[in-house]
């Protein structure tokens, strides 16, 4: 008889191991798979995004407008006369000492005694520096070198500052010079001046082209100025119309687009390969460091980078218009792009930071732009008036006297340049940002302290040219008088 042994029950520890096995496989393969999938189309898109600006700007990278650039030879550079002048200037000298003064002083009009004064006292110390600065006269184009930073966002461009500060020092001199009928002397700080801005040439920085954009401004105020306070040769008044000519003709908003989205694509590039941390960028873009070092900060910065080169170059695209229409093609772009960056998208937190107003810009280049053509119509103005001895009657007056190629463009609104006498002289000018130009109150010189839309040149009658100083601003009944100890 047999005796057989008894059933054991089977382990069941396999089976529930093999299940943890895979309920694990599911929990943490899920995701993963979801990553590298999601990984993978954030690399396509950047790289589909990266393909489009290769097919229409092929040489669109840092590195490729660095070497694009246009090359000036260091005994033409205008950028080593400024450098140099400005090692002259005194450590203690500030440009903006008196702006409000100059606003307020107007053209025709020579500076009251107390602004003489404080004036010459500023200039006394800045002979050497100003000696230095007249070599620009023969300096109409420079090329500052730049270093960039490995993020890009940390280049410095301590050049700015320079630049800014000659041309604010060559304004003052011009002022003093006017008032002392030395127009000579102004002339030549005025031809200094105009090239101070065309020293920036196609450098590659937003911040460039707007400080180039604001001497351009200072400029035609003192070129405005001068033309209040005399009479300047026909030689030199086509020389100044030229060079206000070839910058007008300059695309500055351009320059410094490509070169924001070269910089961007730059910075993000090296933040993708680990070569540099979002965790020193300033406390705006901060927020995004702990996102950006996380799990899925590959996807959102690759997500983010696309969105920006291909949006900005939509920007850079829609530049190559030209006149008015442009502008407003460039305000529907980024309109279009605020409305999407304003949507929930953690994908586009990147792109949130970096994604600044650059229409803003734009918008400067247009009305600087605009001024430009006035000041080039007004030179127009003055020329015919110095050979037929009185003001035309219209703008196609000097395209039919062969001073102007053509009446310019308002890029305002895409009409022409609007040309009206005055009761001293004449006005060339724009219907302004909002098309309502309001100029005409500064038909009474008094308004000139008057904070008035307009974007014009005027140009003033011989006997109106040279006015003494307005009387001093009434103070407002609650404005102690400082003379009275009472």
């Amino acid at each position: 008889m047999s005796t057989l042994a008894p059933n054991r029950p089977r382990s069941r520890w396999p089976k529930r191991l093999l299940w943890t096995a895979v309920i694990l496989l599911l929990v943490l393969g899920g995701p993963l798979f979801y990553f590298n999938h999601q990984r993978r189309a954030a690399s396509r898109e950047l790289q589909d995004a990266i393909d489009e600006v290769d097919r229409v700007d092929p040489e669109w990278r840092l590195e490729q407008l660095e070497s694009k650039r246009r090359t000036v030879p260091d005994g033409k550079n205008a950028v080593f006369v400024i450098i140099e002048a400005h090692q002259a200037l005194s450590r203690n000298w500030k440009r903006d000492s008196f702006e409000q003064e100059f606003i307020e002083t107007p053209p025709p009009c020579r500076l009251t005694p107390d602004l003489e004064k404080q004036l010459r006292q500023e200039l006394t110390g800045l002979s050497a520096a100003l000696e230095k600065a007249h070599k620009l006269v023969d300096r109409p184009t420079g090329c500052f070198r730049i270093v960039y930073s490995r993020d890009w966002i940390n280049t410095t461009l301590p050049h700015l500052t320079k630049a800014n500060d000659i041309a604010g020092m060559l304004e003052w001199h011009i002022c003093l010079c006017l008032h002392e009928k030395q127009r000579a002397n102004a002339l030549l700080s005025l031809r200094a001046l105009v090239n101070a801005a065309r020293a920036f040439g196609d450098e590659p920085m937003i911040m460039s082209q707007i400080t180039r954009m604001g001497i351009h401004g200072m400029a035609v105020a003192c070129l405005e100025r001068t033309l209040a306070h005399g009479l300047v040769r026909e030689d030199k008044l086509v020389e100044l119309q030229i060079s206000l000519m070839d910058e007008a003709a300059e695309n500055l908003f351009a320059f410094g687009m490509r070169g924001e989205r070269a910089g961007i694509h730059f910075f993000l590039t090296n933040v993708e390969s680990g070569e540099v941390s979002f965790a020193d960028r300033q406390p705006a873009q901060r927020k995004f460091s702990d996102s950006v070092q996380g799990f899925f900060s590959a996807n959102m910065l690759k997500h983010s980078h696309a969105w920006l080169i291909t949006n900005m170059t939509r920007l850079v695209e829609a530049d190559k218009d030209k006149g008015c229409a442009k502008y407003a093609a460039l305000e529907q772009l980024d309109s279009d792009a605020r409305n999407a960056l304003s949507v929930e998208d953690n994908n586009l937190g990147v792109a949130q930071v970096l994604y600044a107003r650059f229409v803003q810009v734009a918008k400067k280049e247009q009305r600087t732009d605009t001024l430009l053509y006035c000041a080039m119509a007004g030179i127009a103005a003055e020329r015919f008036r110095l050979k037929e001895k009185r003001w035309p009657h219209s703008l196609q007056e000097l395209v039919e006297a062969k001073l102007l190629k053509e009446v310019p463009e308002d890029l305002m609104d895409g009409q022409p340049l609007r040309f009206r006498r005055a009761k001293d002289g004449i006005v060339i000018y724009s219907v302004g940002l909002n098309k309502d130009y309001q100029g005409d109150a500064l038909d009474n010189l008094a308004n000139a302290r008057d904070e008035r839309i307009h974007i014009e040149f005027r140009l003033w009658d011989m006997e109106r040219r040279h006015q003494p100083p307005l009387p001093p601003r009434p103070k407002p009944k609650d404005e102690p008088d400082p003379d009275n100890n009472d």
